[in-house]
């Protein structure tokens, strides 16, 4: 594999242009794009366990894991999607999730990505791409809870796919770190839907979730979290 960066002629020309204006030499700590087919774990830099493990999740078929749980949902009995496959198909977006918010901060382009466009533009168009992530790795979960009735599965699906990119957002926005999301969420997806905690049942995966009126309160937690990751954005 060999990395590319579109444009990288012109972008190296630009570059060079503006060293010559303010009279310095540019110089990358690391290139624009490999000039020779190295190993990706040469231009990368990986360590030889990392190169094994991206190696292992080739072979595995990682790249089709969103694929397999669209079937799932699916396929699999009704019951068995609302307490496993729907909470394990959302686990896949994690992530893309603790991403959310923290991309300017960790690649310092915040200055250049906010000059050319309004923040709080940016921040929905973000906040849009995460939800449509959930939806895509469970599109069938929604659909078949209607037809069977479990309206309680349903809103608990739906306050999932919307308060868990809001949520991300928030702490990505205020901590700049994609870590704080995921230790909260995999915290939450083992004592809520694997052990029952109706508190962080964020998916209603029980019945007993949804009567007690869970997915609401993650609703408005939705609210609250794009409200919270808003005011972050406006102080950057």
């Amino acid at each position: 594999m060999r990395g590319a960066v579109v444009g990288y002629d012109v972008l190296r020309g630009v570059m060079e242009a503006a060293g010559r204006t303010v009279g310095v030499s540019l110089e990358r700590v690391s290139p624009l794009r490999a000039d020779d087919d190295e190993p990706a774990a040469t231009v990368h830099e990986l360590t030889p366990a990392q190169e094994e493990s991206v190696r292992v999740a080739v072979a595995m078929g990682y790249r089709n894991t969103a694929a397999l749980a669209v079937l799932a949902t699916a396929v699999a009995p009704i019951g068995v999607v609302r307490t496993l496959v729907v909470p394990l198909a959302l686990l896949l977006p994690l992530s893309a999730w603790s991403a959310l918010g923290t991309r300017e901060r960790r690649h310092r382009t915040t200055e250049l990505v906010f000059v050319g466009s309004r923040p709080t533009r940016l921040l929905g168009a973000t906040y849009a791409s995460g939800v449509a992530i959930g939806l895509l790795v469970s599109v069938p979960a929604p659909v078949r809870f209607s037809l069977s009735g479990m309206d309680g599965a349903l809103v608990g699906w739906l306050a999932a796919v919307l308060s868990l990119p809001a949520i991300a957002l928030a702490l990505g926005v205020w901590t700049g770190r994609s870590k704080s999301f995921e230790i909260a969420y995999l915290t939450a997806w083992y004592l809520g839907p694997v052990n029952g905690l109706g508190a962080l049942d964020y998916v209603a995966a029980r019945p007993s979730t949804a009567s007690a009126g869970i997915p609401v309160v993650y609703l408005a937690l939705t609210v609250v979290a794009l409200g919270v990751a808003l005011v972050g954005r406006r102080r950057q």
